[in-house]
């Protein structure tokens, strides 16, 4: 019996069946769930613009955060050129003897990297929100003022609290408008 009559065998070729079916059920699993995962669970710069934006309706946030964030493709080069900036950085300080001007540098890179992405970051704002409405601006500052997570694990300022100065030059700190929870 040569090879070809092997293969045409009914078990055998039930098996190459179901390990075929196995395998497309696999990889269609795998692009369900790249797919699925980002629509269920968002990046969490992502999740932090559509709770600033919960001021306006589902399709309008839609739209703001076009504007407002870079596309996902520059998004992921401006990541991993901060991550390779970090790297440098951490490679430095494995070294027995780090060098002062090589730190320095690459500390250098890694502020400089992160100005120029906020300097995208709120070129976008600015032009996001000089095409709002009024009532819209005011609502997006307001939403700015609140954090939906609280103080952040350092104690940095979140902006839950803010100054407002009374008519006679006192600041006074007010608490945030108590809002949904």
């Amino acid at each position: 019996m040569n090879t070809m009559q092997k293969l045409t065998r009914p078990a055998v070729l039930g098996t190459l069946l179901a390990v075929s079916v196995a395998g497309n059920l696999f990889l269609g699993g795998v692009l369900a769930g790249r797919v699925g995962a980002r629509a269920m669970h968002p990046p969490a710069f992502e999740r932090e613009v559509d709770a600033r934006l919960g001021f306006v309706s589902w399709p309008r946030r839609l739209e703001l955060r076009k504007r407002l964030l870079p596309p996902e493709a520059e998004m992921r080069r401006q990541h991993r050129e901060m991550h390779a900036l970090r790297m440098a950085l951490a490679e430095e300080l494995a070294r027995e003897q780090p060098r002062r001007g090589q730190l320095e540098q690459a500390l250098t890179a890694l502020r400089e990297h992160g100005l120029a992405l906020q300097q995208q970051l709120h070129q976008r704002f600015v032009d996001t929100a000089l095409e709002l409405p009024a009532a819209e601006r005011r609502a997006m500052m307001d939403a700015l003022l609140q954090s939906p997570r609280g103080p952040d694990a350092r104690g940095r300022f979140d902006g839950r609290h803010h100054r407002r100065h009374s008519a006679d030059g006192d600041a006074q700190t007010t608490p945030p408008a108590a809002g949904p929870s």
